[in-house]
């Protein structure tokens, strides 16, 4: 008989109507359209989510632009001593943010406190290289008579625009560099799974950046697309799906903005004849099943070579078989829900299409019982 865990406690089991915060304040939107945050493993609303409106995303722009003339002014030493004390506070709240990480994506509680360590790691990393991100060169006699110096300097407003599947860590691949070498940043966390960077940002509070430093809006496409066509927006950071990334590059350049886009990928992973078939399948569960599918870097081709065939793919089926469904606090859970009905529906749907088609379903967990999760 499998164990079963209490549930951990929830942080809160409602989050009520997101604020904004602008230039040091937490304000509510003057938006009247508002979208629900759900809970995926029960399809409970837990919250709401504001879709901030065109002139609120300018108004939010412009204050990161006055904020930049003062903050790009302090000494590198200065501002990487802010960016350490962010990582102190964030280390005080990591079970916090992993608890509300797992309420509000699905993803199982080891993942979200993975997740949130890697989140302080960023942090971290931004205090340690703040020196050399900030530093130019110097060439003595490039040519007769002539030194070259290079110098860097803080270009201004950047936006970043988060993920639903890594919520809290993926916007902070960038946050804290662009803050640490002196640019201000205006962020739009997930629309889908906006609480745990909305949680993450409000210990940012705690720190004390200057006014109008960070900032954050919300909202989808539309909010997207106010802040990269803003003139005063020198750049924008994003995650996401291919198909969205395009669609942000593009934008960048038809304005003629800088763009890190980081988008999906399909992964093949490739098992020769003489692999340790049990120790093969010990890494590839978390692969392919980690965060419940719904990452770039997840396995989402399994093929075999030779002999191994056989073994590896009933070894593997018999593994994933066993595998315990159900909401992400209680810790014995080894795989969560999608983050939306929609996502799951597409899920059913292509494995269907791939039946039709002539795929053979060796393990079909299209209906499987979850008894404290009959909805998710």
């Amino acid at each position: 008989m499998r164990k079963i865990m209490a549930i951990l406690e929830e942080v809160k089991n409602e989050y009520g109507k997101l604020s904004l915060y602008i230039n040091g304040e937490w304000v509510e939107s003057k938006t009247s359209v508002y979208q629900p945050i759900m809970n995926p493993a029960f399809d409970r609303v837990i919250g709401e989510v504001p879709f901030t409106k065109a002139e609120e995303v300018n108004e939010t722009v412009k204050v990161a632009r006055e904020a930049f003339e003062k903050w790009r002014e302090l000494p590198v030493t200065t501002r990487a001593g802010y960016i350490y004390k962010l990582k102190q506070r964030i280390d005080e709240h990591i079970e916090e943010i992993a608890r509300i990480t797992t309420q509000n994506h699905g993803k199982i509680i080891d993942e979200a406190r993975g997740e949130t360590r890697r989140l302080t790691e960023n942090i971290e990393t931004a205090c340690s290289i703040a020196y050399t991100l900030a530093k130019g060169e110097h060439l003595d006699q490039i040519a007769t008579g002539i030194d070259e110096i290079l110098i860097k300097e803080p270009l201004g407003v950047f936006g970043i625009l988060g993920p639903f599947n890594f919520p809290s860590l993926a916007p902070f691949w960038f946050i804290p560099f662009a803050l640490v070498t002196g640019c201000t940043v205006v962020v739009k966390p997930s629309e889908i799974a906006p609480l745990p960077l909305q949680w993450a940002l409000k210990v940012m509070e705690e720190v004390g950046f200057p006014e109008g430093v960070i900032n954050v809006v919300h909202g989808g496409k539309e909010v997207s697309e106010s802040i990269i066509t803003n003139p005063d927006v020198q750049g924008v950071c994003f995650v996401g799906s291919t198909a969205v990334g395009k669609q942000v590059y593009r934008l960048a350049g038809q304005y003629g903005k800088r763009a890190i886009c980081q988008a999906g990928a399909k992964n093949y992973v490739i098992v020769e004849e003489d692999a340790d078939v049990d120790k093969t399948v010990q890494a590839l569960i978390p692969s392919f099943f980690g965060n419940t599918g719904q990452r770039c870097l997840s396995g989402a081709n399994l093929v075999s070579i030779g002999s191994i065939h056989d073994r590896l793919r009933d070894r593997f089926v018999d593994v994933a078989s066993k595998m315990k469904l159900g909401y992400g606090l209680d810790e014995s859970v080894m795989m969560g829900p999608v983050i939306t009905k929609r996502s799951k529906e597409r899920i059913m749907g292509l494995i269907q299409r791939g039946v039709e088609e002539g795929a053979k379903l060796i393990l079909d967990g299209r209906n499987p019982e979850v008894p404290r999760c009959p909805n998710g």
